[in-house]
């Protein structure tokens, strides 16, 4: 669903970069998505910025190398090199950097996603009260002590969820989007925003509104 949206809405984009960090979860994500781009997309060429070999300033560094051209899968990033744990100072250098060079970045875990990241496809799991199942299940075995209760099984399946302050920015319709996809900060425009969109709209008004002042005061006095 991810490259499907990306060839949709960004037909330019000739090369892909993977973010992920030195954890096990960002360097799983890594190989199967490696794996997956190679077997399905071969002829896409791959750049890896990862915390396996690199820190802060080595992602940062590799990030301002891509082109007008490249587009990021973010898988996460909390472990570098050295081990140390990042803070969001990570994540806001990213944004800054990705929206210096304008570049497309779908969140592949959520991280990132409701910030800077555009969307990505991320696991349902109200799909069907999914937390609950699992949940039930757990409890019957531990507390309940229930344990010939038949093994559970539960594929959450993924949802296409985009950020539409991010979409506004790549031009991107709501219309356009596949059906099914959550639109998430639709409503929550800012005092700054509003004054943006409607700058001029309040300017005249102003303008206006002295100006109606002016002829009053003058028609008094004279």
């Amino acid at each position: 669903a991810d490259m499907t949206l990306l060839r949709d809405f960004f037909p330019q984009v000739d090369n892909l970069a993977i973010i992920s960090d030195n954890s096990y979860s960002g360097l799983s994500n890594r190989n199967v998505l490696s794996n997956y781009m190679k077997r399905t997309y071969p002829q896409m060429p791959l750049k890896f910025i990862d915390g396996l070999h690199l820190d802060l300033d080595g992602a940062t560094e590799e990030i301002q190398k891509l082109s007008e051209h490249s587009a990021i899968f973010f898988c996460m990033w909390k472990y570098d090199k050295f081990g140390a744990i990042k803070t969001n100072h990570d994540h806001r250098l990213f944004h800054l950097l990705t929206d210096e060079k304008n570049i497309p970045v779908l969140s592949l875990t959520g991280s990132g996603f409701g910030s800077w990241a555009l969307g990505g496809s991320h696991p349902d799991y109200n799909w069907n009260n999914g937390r609950r199942k699992p949940a039930e299940f757990v409890y019957n075995a531990l507390d309940l002590k229930i344990t010939d209760e038949e093994p559970y099984f539960y594929a959450v399946p993924n949802r296409l969820r985009m950020d539409y302050r991010v979409m506004q920015r790549f031009n991107i319709l709501e219309g356009d989007l596949p059906s099914g996809t959550v639109v998430i900060n639709k409503d929550q425009l800012t005092i700054l925003t509003l004054l943006d969109q409607f700058k001029w709209t309040i300017l005249i008004s102003i303008l206006a509104l002295l100006a109606v002042t002016a002829c009053l005061v003058l028609s008094i006095v004279y």
